[in-house]
């Protein structure tokens, strides 16, 4: 049931705090952050329900109480996108030396949905961390770590956490590529002439040059578009500790698959949008589950808000494209809605409470009733702010 104020009072409400009686609702600001942690030891397993230990405590945010889910990182239960549910999680008990979790299993029954050490718990911490967030960050919080020739960790888990910046992430990709040059001069001389990874490649990126040679000569920018492919496509990568050179190579070899920001970056660099269409349809099992658009949307937002309308709406544009050609009905009002955002922020008005009203049809038949609220109450305050207060007033009405 929604409130209703009596018609006379919303009026004198709307006349006497024009700027900030109804707050221009977006969507809210995140203030939790998903993180996993690694279970260091089953205490006791049972058909349906496991007790664990996790290598974290109340040092690391851990707190009696939090709920989450665990993940299995078996390579056999791993998908592109992420490690399959085994059930809920509660944590019992945390001290400083690390944490008692509960879990209700799924199906303890079948192999595949038991719990073994390694397996990831994933809770959300109040949001606490840096506010430069990298790729770092992104791994991290995935629990994915790197490891260069000799064992030693590229970067460290919660200074990144903690401070993370371009500080931080420009000497790691530095350090990376140093470390791939010294894999390939190693590996260079200890394989045969005509071994596959001298061999030329034949799709993507890379197309026409052998592994070894893009090993010997990686740059910063290759790396970041390799863990960019990572924080992607998560799954086959949570909670490990990764050799670097073998993983790089791996991804070389199997055509370089483009991350989240390089296939964004490429629809936006196409010159017209048949040819945007072309190169969403050549990205089916990147762009038709829509998973990037929370992502990109979120983009969108911030570049409204430092004022880059143009580069907001060719962001929201491509959003637009993907939900037009794989025909996803749950964003295309989620997307109507933060091109009307980007009006709000560019305070044209007209245009925002028209984008507002195009998304109301779309978030209804996509049975988001949070979202056409959202709508209703934005162009109420939309048509305030014009002076408009009888019109406001029977919207809100």
């Amino acid at each position: 049931m929604r409130l209703r104020l009596q018609p006379c009072l919303l009026l004198i409400a709307l006349l006497l705090f024009p700027a900030s009686a109804i707050a221009q609702a977006g969507r809210p600001a995140p203030t939790l952050k998903w993180l996993r942690f690694r279970i260091t030891e089953v205490l006791w397993i049972r058909a349906d329900s496991a007790q664990v230990r996790l290598e974290a405590g109340t040092s690391g945010g851990v707190l009696t109480g939090m709920v989450g889910e665990a993940i299995s990182v078996r390579r056999d239960s791993m998908t592109s996108r992420g490690g399959s549910s085994l059930g809920d999680a509660q944590v019992l008990l945390s001290d400083s030396t690390g944490s008692l979790v509960a879990i209700k299993l799924t199906d303890g029954s079948k192999p595949e949905q038991r719990v073994f050490e390694g397996d990831l718990v994933s809770l959300q911490l109040e949001e606490r961390y840096s506010v430069t967030p990298t790729l770092l960050t992104e791994l991290v919080t995935r629990r994915i770590i790197y490891r260069d020739d000799d064992g030693g960790e590229f970067y460290r888990f919660w200074k990144v956490l903690q401070h993370d910046n371009d500080s931080l992430m420009t000497p790691a990709l530095i350090a990376m590529a140093a470390d791939l040059h010294a894999v390939a001069k190693r590996v260079d001389t200890a394989i045969a002439a005509d071994d596959q990874l001298r061999q030329p490649i034949e799709k993507g990126r890379y197309k026409g040059r052998s592994v070894l040679a893009v090993l010997a000569s990686a740059t910063p920018e290759d790396l970041s578009r390799y863990l960019d492919f990572v924080v992607s496509y998560p799954g086959h990568y949570l909670g490990r500790s990764l050799h670097l050179g073998s993983a790089f190579a791996a991804w070389i070899g199997d055509d370089a698959t483009p991350g989240k920001a390089a296939v964004r970056d490429e629809l936006l660099a196409a010159k017209s949008d048949d040819e945007r269409r072309q190169l969403i349809k050549s990205q089916p099992n990147a762009l038709s589950d829509g998973v990037w658009l929370g992502e990109w949307r979120t983009q969108t937002t911030r570049l409204a808000e430092a004022r880059r309308f143009d580069e907001a709406r060719a962001l929201n544009h491509i959003s637009s494209l993907v939900v037009e050609v794989y025909d996803l009905k749950e964003q295309r009002g989620l997307v109507l809605f933060e091109a009307a955002q980007i009006e709000f922020h560019a305070k044209n008005r007209d245009a925002a409470i028209a984008g507002y009203r195009a998304a109301i049809p779309a978030l209804q038949a996509a049975d988001d009733e949070q979202g056409v609220r959202y709508a209703l109450n934005n162009i109420a305050d939309e048509l305030n702010q014009l002076g408009r207060y009888v019109d406001a007033m029977a919207v809100w009405d």
